[in-house]
């Protein structure tokens, strides 16, 4: 006659182990949710360089992309794309650490900036990680021409507004080329803008 093996602590233990490491291999895996895909557009027009915000309106959008760049979690993701004449991204789907050390590189320009194909290459951008919730964030003084409908870009859009002087007027280009008559003779053509409700004299 054979008798059932007594229970011994080791022996409980093994039990306990072995169907431990069955309900581990049973249970589904638990995986960390992906988190936002934030895009930053950034006006460099012109326009942005003046000095009614301090130093400029560019460096405090720069600022402010910072601040919003600072709470990011570390499952989130940053793209920047610079609004200038011809709009530019510079950092794609990247950790808060390397965005912001992309908005160091960055500086203001002159011009007009492209504003509607800025945020459609923005929109192209969020898109690209269809498992993530994109947020496009412009940083704009406003001075651009009107993009349009909005509705078309498919993704969440709002606008941080900069500048507090309503004068806002700015050199959107400006040409020089050397003309007959003796050596060092130019001539300069510039456009000016203005963005104010009211006609401006300079």
């Amino acid at each position: 006659m054979r008798y059932p093996p007594k229970l011994t602590l080791l022996l409980l233990l093994q039990i306990l182990a072995i169907t431990a490491a069955a309900f581990a291999l049973s249970s589904p895996r638990l995986t960390a949710a992906p988190g936002r895909h934030l895009v930053l557009v950034l006006d460099a027009s012109g326009s942005m360089l003046a000095t009614d915000e301090q130093p400029t309106r560019f460096d405090a959008a720069l600022g402010r992309a910072r601040a919003m760049l600072a709470l990011m979690s570390p499952t989130d993701v940053a793209t920047i794309v610079r609004a200038g004449p011809r709009p530019r991204t510079v950092v794609s789907a990247v950790e808060s650490g390397v965005a912001l050390t992309a908005l160091g590189n960055l500086h203001g320009g002159g011009g007009a900036s492209a504003m509607r194909e800025a945020l459609f290459v923005a929109s192209d951008q969020a898109r690209r990680t269809t498992d993530r919730a994109a947020e496009i964030v412009v940083f704009t003084d406003g001075s651009f021409v009107d993009p349009g409908d909005l509705l078309a870009l498919g993704v969440a859009t709002r606008f941080e507004m900069l500048g507090r002087d309503a004068a806002n007027r700015a050199v959107t280009s400006l040409s020089v080329a050397r003309q007959p008559g003796g050596p060092g003779t130019q001539s300069a053509v510039a456009r000016l803008a203005n963005y104010a409700d009211l006609p401006a004299r300079v």
